[in-house]
């Protein structure tokens, strides 16, 4: 997620660089005083822990409280451990209905309408949800009726009725989405790449309607008993609200929930190892969508803020990336291109992602990858890399506008795994970051010989391929291109597999 910052001081330093850049070309001392601009450190910005009260159940369940009276409302949420990755391939798709499913299908005495008009009436919200990892339920309400709603919160996460009525109208939705997939060619190339570069692991599986037929209210009751415990849950309340209230709302709601230890699997190493070519879905879409990439590193790994500098440099930094300046800007071969090092569970992926009119096609995939050659064989300025650096700040700030949004990142930043110290050292460790280390993650985590390119598109844009790779320019050499079909998922031909 990022933010802005209000621009004042940003603004002031930028006329700085200008002035002191200016002057160093007069003076003709332009490199020395480049590193001295460096050098010169801005105020140090310190993120400090929100002095927020904890207490942990008998029962494992871990209770964080901050009590904010800046409105009359109180928020909370709980958050649980475990998600998708833990799926068998039978349980495909089960976790992410479960957990929609806890608030949409009903809870405790209350069938999904009843309790649909007793927070309307209220205007109170109740929601949930599980991913890959996580999951969280979440409440907002009035601080007047914080006991009330409190009580629905605890129905929902103890005691979900998963309406039958419910989970087949969910069922009906996600079919008619999953039959809609092919009209869009963006989502086409988004699962096709996932595929090629994960195969059949937890991060290549795509949820098929045979999927969706198979999941029962019998298998969401189980999913949840073996995912929704207090061994493991942080229950964060923020808020209008006096600290005993809110001890004997938990109390009363949750002393009694029974104590489980968690079961948690090691996630399963990554061994599927994609074939590097050019994949083309025919469609009759006028323009071609097109996803290139490659496995990538698990999160946390040794060049995590060499990443993020990476990132915003290359192709996340919106209208500043090297990226869209070159594709977009400068030779109008699309509305939009953005390209990243996505870390992730047991591993991440890089991903490059445009469209373009259906003849430049190949010049935009050409195009696109000699951005990514230019800044592995070239690091960033220092100019650049300080730009970049202010605008990190500018959005990390931001994540801690208010005490709801700081408990629950610090919630979240545990459950996935980071150091306690994450915030209070971050900005530190992307200060540090050097020019030869971006240049560095670009050639190391990018391998331009194995790379997945798919393009969905029509006749004009597969021609344009074919053409290009009768000449191939010396980045795409001895690659091979093959034609592959979609339905649902991708279909690949027997010579492609």
């Amino acid at each position: 997620m990022y933010l802005r910052l209000a621009n004042f001081n940003t603004n002031s330093w930028r006329v700085v660089v200008v002035v002191l850049l200016a002057l160093s070309v007069v003076l003709g001392c332009s490199v020395q005083q480049e590193n001295l601009l460096l050098q010169k450190k801005a105020e140090p910005i310190k993120i400090k822990p929100l002095p927020a009260e904890s207490w942990k159940l008998s029962n494992g369940l871990q209770v964080v409280f901050y009590r904010d009276s800046e409105l009359p409302l109180v928020y909370g949420s709980i958050y649980f451990k475990g998600g998708g990755f833990y799926e068998s391939r039978e349980e495909k798709g089960v976790t992410t209905v479960m957990g929609a499913q806890m608030r949409q299908g009903g809870a405790g005495p209350y069938p999904p309408d009843k309790l649909d008009l007793e927070l309307e009436k209220l205007s109170a919200g109740i929601g949930s949800g599980f991913g890959d990892e996580y999951g969280r339920v979440s409440f907002k309400s009035l601080s007047g009726d914080f006991k009330r709603v409190f009580k629905m919160f605890a129905d929902v996460v103890r005691r979900p009725r998963f309406d039958q009525k419910r989970l087949e109208l969910w069922k009906s939705q996600a079919l008619e989405s999953i039959r809609r997939r092919k009209d869009d060619p963006m989502t086409v190339a988004a699962i096709a790449q996932r595929e090629l570069l994960f195969g059949d692991s937890i991060l290549g599986r795509i949820l098929v309607s045979a999927d969706v037929r198979r999941i029962s209210r019998l298998a969401l009751l189980r999913r949840h008993r073996k995912l929704v415990h207090p061994g493991a849950a942080t229950l964060v309340i923020v808020g209008d609200v006096q600290r005993e209230s809110v001890k004997k709302a938990v109390q009363k709601e949750f002393s009694d929930w029974e104590a489980r230890r968690p079961d948690y699997q090691k996630l399963p190493d990554i061994k599927f190892k994609p074939t590097p070519g050019i994949y083309m879905i025919k469609k009759p879409f006028t323009q071609a969508s097109i996803y290139i990439g490659t496995q990538g590193v698990r999160r946390l790994s040794p060049d995590h803020y060499t990443i993020i500098v990476f990132n915003e440099i290359f192709g996340s930094g919106s209208f500043s990336s090297k990226l869209f300046r070159r594709v977009r800007t400068e030779l109008g071969l699309t509305y939009g291109v953005w390209g990243s090092i996505n870390p992730g569970m047991p591993i991440g992926y890089n991903t490059i992602a445009l469209k373009t009119k259906s003849q430049s096609t190949a010049t935009a995939i050409v195009e696109s990858l000699k951005v990514l050659k230019n800044l592995q064989d070239n690091p960033p300025t220092l100019q650049e890399l300080d730009h970049v650096k202010n605008a990190i700040t500018n959005s990390f700030v931001f994540k801690f506008e208010n005490p709801r949004g700081r408990l629950e990142r610090r919630v979240m930043l545990k459950l996935l795994g980071y150091p306690d110290n994450y915030d209070q050292t971050y900005l530190e460790n992307i200060g540090a970051v050097k020019p030869e280390q971006v240049s560095s993650v670009a050639r190391r985590l990018w391998d331009l010989k194995k790379l997945v390119i798919v393009v969905v598109g029509n006749d004009n844009a597969y021609n344009s391929i074919v053409t290009m790779l009768q000449n191939p320019p010396e980045i795409l050499k001895g690659y091979k291109f093959y034609q592959a079909g979609f339905d649902e998922k991708l279909r690949l031909s027997a010579e492609s597999k």
